[in-house]
């Protein structure tokens, strides 16, 4: 996608609830090349993924959302989205400075932003790794399965929140 004289657009995406937070990190993203796109629950987050498939350079995820929780919106873009680099926000002390996670502290400071969105523009994978456990091998199927399906990456999220409720592990 091309901006203005041919420069190419670098759009983010942040799905956080606060709106002095996004007015924040807007401007954190913008001093560092990147455009921002918001959502303010999981679900409106996912859908902008899904009808922007391929625009975004980043996203940043609030992990205490209400509704389809920052958890599930991430673990739903790992297993289907995993080339796509992602960071979590958290006020929880213990979340939000997980060693070697892609995870930020809810009020992050320039230099978290500095130190750590070169690192989760890079590459994923590696990040997906150190965040969190992969998930059970029947229960990534299952929500795989429900994507092949629907093509819809919030009828996705509900699966693994059913999965995940129901301590489905391995079926």
């Amino acid at each position: 996608m091309d901006g203005a004289g041919g420069e190419e657009r670098r759009l983010a995406l942040l799905i956080h609830p606060d709106a002095a937070m996004r007015r924040r990190i807007r401007r954190m993203l913008a001093e560092r090349g990147l455009e921002l796109i918001h959502a303010t629950s999981g679900i409106a987050g996912l859908e902008l993924l899904q009808h922007l498939d391929g625009e975004f350079a980043l996203v940043l995820v609030d992990l205490e959302l209400r509704g389809l929780s920052g958890e599930l919106v991430v673990h739903t873009l790992r297993l289907l989205r995993p080339e796509l680099p992602v960071v979590c926000l958290s006020r929880s002390a213990s979340a939000a400075r997980m060693p070697n996670g892609p995870c930020l502290p809810s009020d992050a400071r320039e230099d978290d932003f500095d130190a750590d969105l070169p690192a989760a523009l890079a590459g994923m994978p590696a990040a997906w790794e150190r965040w969190a456990a992969p998930l059970p091998t029947g229960v990534a199927a299952r929500v795989r399965a429900r994507y092949r399906e629907t093509g819809d990456l919030v009828e996705a999220a509900y699966e693994l929140a059913r999965c995940t409720a129901n301590g489905d592990a391995d079926s």
